[in-house]
């Protein structure tokens, strides 16, 4: 992720993965779904592969395996992406 968008949507991504829901992340980060899922769409066109299946109904989401390999490799970098984010 070259620009600050795409490091801010790798961040969003990076926060989100921890929890149950996007609503749960949402509420708890203060941005509404509508607002956070164009930028996690928006990060998968770029990194051309499916990051999470949304839960359904009382079901938790999931990441995909390209979600999983995603995570791993850019978890050195929340601390660099959260300082990015801020400053």
């Amino acid at each position: 992720m070259r620009t600050y968008a795409g490091q801010r949507r790798l961040h969003r991504f990076l926060q989100a993965a921890a929890y149950p829901t996007l609503a749960a992340f949402c509420r708890d980060a203060g941005i509404s779904p509508s607002a956070l899922t164009p930028q996690l769409q928006h990060l998968e066109q770029d990194l051309q592969g499916q990051l999470l299946i949304r839960g359904q109904c009382g079901h938790r989401m999931r990441l995909t395996y390209f979600g999983h390999k995603v995570l791993r490799a850019a978890q050195p970098y929340t601390g660099q992406l959260a300082a990015a984010e801020v400053g």
